[in-house]
């Protein structure tokens, strides 16, 4: 599996390094304006490449030659989704080392777990609804749910920070005893995704 993934990084930095520019870019705009949206819109981004990553292989025809390889497609898919959560958790570490020394954390009024919490949100569950469709269509076919996956980002987000950020919403008293939902639901979506995109892809003929 490290191969797969080492290919998934030369991929990265070779074809998709300007995302992870203007991710940080658009990061670094949340930090002068205070707005906690942009600031986790690195994690957005990086949850959404390991789709990326897979329409440029598919259009290489690297997904028929992995066929050949001796590795089986359960492998190929769990090193995507192993992928993602190295992308994921490696951008929030580095945004909550840079944010937590330069006080934007605080300017905010977000603390390392709601950064932690949201970045999961929003890294993780676009890329869930996104990743099974591709195994089993394709990249082109699923493209729809790329833009599908984005939007519910979007959705959550707003939720999550109204829940995790903005102290003046009205929120009732006890939702502070459902914190750590924020945190077991990414991890049961990305399980049921991975099975299914598994299932889906050791089906489907290329």
């Amino acid at each position: 599996m490290s191969g797969l993934l080492l290919k998934d990084f030369y991929i990265l930095m070779k074809d998709c390094r300007m995302n992870v520019v203007l991710a940080l870019a658009f990061s670094l705009f949340g930090v002068f304006n205070g707005n906690p949206f942009w600031v986790v819109w690195p994690v957005l981004m990086c949850g959404l490449l390991p789709g990326s990553i897979m329409g440029i292989e598919e259009q290489s025809g690297w997904m028929t030659y992995a066929d050949t390889m001796p590795w089986s497609r359960k492998t190929v898919v769990t090193a995507k989704y192993v992928f993602l959560l190295l992308l994921v958790l490696g951008v929030t570490v580095l945004l909550a080392v840079i944010y937590t020394l330069s006080g934007a954390l605080v300017k905010m009024d977000m603390t390392v777990s709601d950064l932690l919490a949201i970045s999961l949100i929003i890294g993780i569950l676009p890329a869930c609804i996104m990743l099974p469709v591709n195994f089993k269509v394709g990249t082109v076919k699923g493209r729809l749910w790329y833009f599908a996956a984005i939007a519910v980002a979007a959705g959550i987000g707003g939720l999550a920070g109204a829940l995790l950020i903005d102290k003046g919403a009205e929120l009732p008293q006890n939702v502070g005893d459902f914190y750590w939902l924020v945190f077991v639901l990414p991890v049961a979506v990305l399980a049921i995704s991975w099975v299914l995109a598994v299932k889906f892809y050791e089906k489907r003929e290329l």
